[in-house]
């Protein structure tokens, strides 16, 4: 994969969303402001209400990407270095808000991604994993 600085290590999208900074308890300064009912959350109307937040966020990266590329269509050529930018950190908003679903209501965001090219594309996507490292 090309632009990874040296100083990161591949991850695997099962670290990710076990890592991710919901997954880990929050600081008693973010519960002060996220109110009575996240301190109190028990995964009934506080879950409904993050898949809320979660949902408006990713709706905002689409925004920000559609933007971009209504601007490219209007003007011609490519997409410029700030656009490629803020593209890329849209991607990975929107991944972020696809593990805090799979974090949310308790299914892998890997195993489904799997289930969805299978059913979609009609491949088996760990099986073409396993034989492209089997070739090295």
């Amino acid at each position: 994969m090309k632009n990874i600085p040296e100083e990161i290590e591949e991850i695997t999208i099962e670290q990710a969303q076990r890592n991710q900074p919901w997954t880990v308890p929050y600081s008693e300064e973010f519960l002060m402001c996220a109110g009575r009912e996240a301190r109190q959350y028990n995964g009934g109307r506080m879950q409904h209400l993050y898949a809320t937040h979660t949902v408006l966020h990713a709706m905002k990266s689409l925004g920000k990407m559609a933007a971009i590329f209504e601007a490219i269509d209007h003007r011609g050529g490519g997409i410029l270095d700030e656009e490629r930018a803020t593209v890329r950190a849209m991607a990975a908003d929107l991944l972020t808000a696809a593990l805090r679903f799979g974090n949310l209501y308790g299914f892998s965001i890997v195993w489904e991604l799997a289930r969805r090219v299978r059913d979609k594309n009609s491949v088996d996507l760990l099986k073409v994993i396993q034989e492209k490292a089997k070739l090295g």
